[in-house]
């Protein structure tokens, strides 16, 4: 099945048009007021949802978003603050995920936040990028829905002490998508999406360590693989897995400070033992398996992690 990644495989020759025709052959990560309300009411995906659409090589940053809003509200005249009105906002880290951090750092690990907004695109702290016609389009379609197209250099955001990136397949990376509708010309945002499943926390002002994660090309997903490169944890954690809802595959991330026995389980609701993912003695590092719900019912399941006196479990929904 087809899964929502960061693509290596951009659009050949990419123009900012509002034609996304040219993105055919990658999967958007979908938000929708049934599995992504952050805050406020949206009614249905009709109300107010977002396809986006993302891909990288070894320079650019490319995005696209397919937004259906049946109120498009965004005026120059707008007083409200930028975060109060139709914006979209876009946080990722370009590094190897290892351990996440608790506020945006730059170096070796930077990450960055992108403000899409329809007169331009904002970085950091609200530094106005000024893309070129080519380089950016915010295509409102009539009075509802919309239609952005972004390509980013990687230079252009930077920070003197940035490191170099370079996108690599299979690899893992701090990745956030928040979304806001406006229905009240100026009168202010009254809901908003988010891409991960930590609903009730701000990855502006909680930091890295509420994002969720993507992956950077189609990896070959292997059974506890440790992953290449990344530090030695500084503590045992159990992290949300993604995507979530999930059909039928999801994948977990875990990690381990040090060498030991690890169970990672999974359970249903009454507690009945589902699969065991993981049992066997680990070196120290950062894991991830795939949990595949095919011969799975819909509903809640719970995956548990237990390494020395370290147990955690997290909760997990598979929707068919």
């Amino acid at each position: 099945k087809k899964r929502a990644i960061i693509s290596l495989d951009p659009p050949v020759e990419f123009v900012a048009d509002a034609d996304l025709s040219e993105w055919g052959h990658i999967e958007p990560f979908v938000m929708k007021p049934e599995t992504n309300l952050y805050t406020g009411e949206i009614t249905d995906s009709l109300d107010f949802s977002v396809r986006a659409y993302v891909a990288m090589d070894d320079s650019c940053l490319y995005v696209a978003f397919d937004v259906y809003d049946d109120h498009f509200t965004w005026s120059e005249d707008d007083t409200v603050d930028w975060w109060e009105d139709e914006c979209i906002e876009f946080y990722f880290g370009l590094y190897q995920l290892g351990v996440p951090h608790e506020y945006m750092m730059s170096g070796d690990e930077p990450d960055y936040r992108l403000v899409f907004l329809p007169n331009t695109i904002l970085w950091g702290s609200g530094w106005d990028m000024t893309p070129t016609a080519d380089d950016y389009i915010f295509e409102p379609l009539g009075s509802s829905d919309y239609i952005i197209e972004a390509r980013i250099p990687f230079a252009s955001i930077y920070d003197t002490d940035d490191a170099e990136f370079t996108p690599t397949r299979g690899m893992t990376i701090p990745f956030e998508i928040f979304a806001a509708d406006a229905d009240i010309s100026d009168g202010g945002n009254d809901a908003r999406l988010q891409l991960g499943d930590n609903a009730a926390l701000n990855p502006w002002g909680e930091g890295p360590d509420v994002w969720t994660f993507a992956w950077v090309g189609m990896p070959d997903f292997a059974l506890g693989v440790n992953t290449p490169g990344s530090e030695i944890p500084k503590q045992y954690a159990l992290r949300n897995n993604y995507p979530n809802p999930f059909n039928p595959v999801t994948h977990i991330r875990y990690e381990l400070p040090k060498a030991g026995d690890v169970n990672l389980t999974v359970y249903n609701m009454l507690g009945k033992e589902v699969y065991t993912l993981v049992n066997k003695n680990q070196a120290p590092g950062v894991y991830t398996v795939t949990f595949n719900g095919d011969n799975c019912s819909s509903g809640v399941y719970f995956y548990r992690l237990k390494t020395g006196d370290f147990v955690q479990t997290k909760k997990m929904l598979l929707v068919k």
